[in-house]
């Protein structure tokens, strides 16, 4: 009985996404170890460490070109027709060394590699800082920058709801597509209005939704016995409708995905969770046991964006700074926002949101643009943050 206990503690933690990763990079690292070198992982050094990161940049599916100096096509983010080599960006190498080091430490090594000594975490060295160091510089000098999640702001949102929605007018439409349209949606407007990350927000169960009396606000992650004063805590959330501008109104599209699943469902199908997978068999609609995952959703995001000719490289991160953005632009204070969302501190909101100093370059006062209506602001935050009209200097002439 005891040992079958620690087992379902012990699955629990290798299950969380970050111990999963952990594990398939050293996973990783051994299967390259052992044909290269006939080492196991505890007798790698620094220096296997950084043959590794230079094997799986050549052999990887990277996809960042490094320009060459002399390459006509240097500084631009377009994917450009040359014999430039393609590489794995800085910061995935970054992550790699990261997650390998942390699973160096699960294993006992917690101290920084001492080549005197030939022991100490492989991963955790300065030699391994060095060539990460040495990445960056390059792909910098070659006009490769750290890319943002592209935000997504309200009006685009609303474009895509209202194609979504549109689909559900088709006759014939399988019941399958219908539901799974209208849980997306409910899922987007609750990310974008509440700011939730995706993994929370699958991992999110029914008993921990709320409604309030009218139905106006939906408190998310409420357990039973919980009161209003503790939604301080980042785990819970209050989102309220938006009954000014019903088309992205959270409360709205979550009313109607839990009609859709409690007329489409069998009675006997019941899921613990707010966001289930669902499957269909011989035109029954069934739930899958567990959550859908964030990545789950965000290549549902993918298919809407491109089936609709939308497509900007959005994702579920996105969300994060539309939902801060949007409050702004309503006229909220950083603080005001941030307190709107359920963030404990406004630096989070001027982390993701930037307002100032993207808006400050639009050739506009913050008075006057705040006079501008919250669709025409987001066009103005867009189109300044991407620099368009923006030309190049071009080459010098001498």
């Amino acid at each position: 009985m005891v040992d079958k206990r620690m087992d379902e503690v012990l699955q629990l933690i290798r299950e969380k996404p970050h111990n999963k990763a952990k594990l398939a990079t050293i996973q990783n690292f051994a299967q390259y170890l052992l044909p290269t070198a006939g080492l196991r992982v505890e007798d790698a050094t620094p220096w296997h460490v950084m043959s590794w990161l230079s094997w799986r940049d050549t052999h990887g599916r990277g996809k960042t070109i490094v320009h060459l100096l002399t390459c006509q096509f240097i500084g631009s983010a377009t994917n450009a027709h040359c014999a430039c080599p393609r590489r794995l960006k800085a910061t995935y190498i970054a992550g790699l060394v990261s997650r390998l080091r942390s699973a160096y430490r699960d294993l006992g090594d917690r101290w920084e590699h001492r080549w005197a000594f030939s022991a100490g975490n492989p991963a955790d060295s300065r030699a391994v800082d060095d060539y990460i160091h040495a990445v960056n510089t390059e792909q910098k000098a070659a006009g490769v920058t750290v890319s943002q999640a592209s935000v997504m702001l309200l009006p685009k949102l609303r474009l895509l709801l209202f194609a979504m929605r549109s689909r559900l007018q088709v006759k014939g439409l399988p019941t399958m597509q219908f539901l799974l349209i209208v849980r997306d949606a409910a899922w987007f407007l609750l990310a974008f209005w509440s700011g939730i990350r995706g993994r929370q927000l699958g991992d999110t169960l029914l008993f921990h939704v709320r409604w309030d009396e009218v139905g106006r606000n939906i408190f998310i992650k409420c357990c039973a016995g919980k009161t209003i004063r503790d939604l301080s805590s980042a785990e819970s959330f209050i989102i309220p409708s938006r009954d000014d501008d019903r088309d992205v109104c959270p409360v709205r599209s979550m009313r109607m995905y839990m009609r859709a699943a409690g007329s489409i469902l069998p009675s006997s199908e019941a899921s613990g969770y707010l966001f289930p997978q669902y499957e269909c068999s011989q035109g029954v609609v069934r739930v899958v046991p567990g959550p859908i995952s964030d990545g789950a959703i965000n290549r549902r995001l993918e298919h809407y964006l491109r089936l609709y000719q939308m497509d900007a490289g959005e994702t579920l991160h996105g969300f994060r700074s539309g939902a801060v953005l949007t409050r702004r632009f309503e006229g909220y204070s950083q603080e005001e926002a941030a307190a709107a969302i359920g963030w404990r501190t406004p630096s989070i909101g001027i982390h993701y949101a930037k307002f100032e100093e993207v808006l400050r370059h639009s050739g506009m006062t913050l008075a006057g643009i705040a006079a501008l209506s919250v669709d025409a602001q987001s066009v103005l935050y867009m189109r300044t943050n991407a620099l368009l009209g923006a030309a190049g200097a071009g080459p010098l002439s001498f």
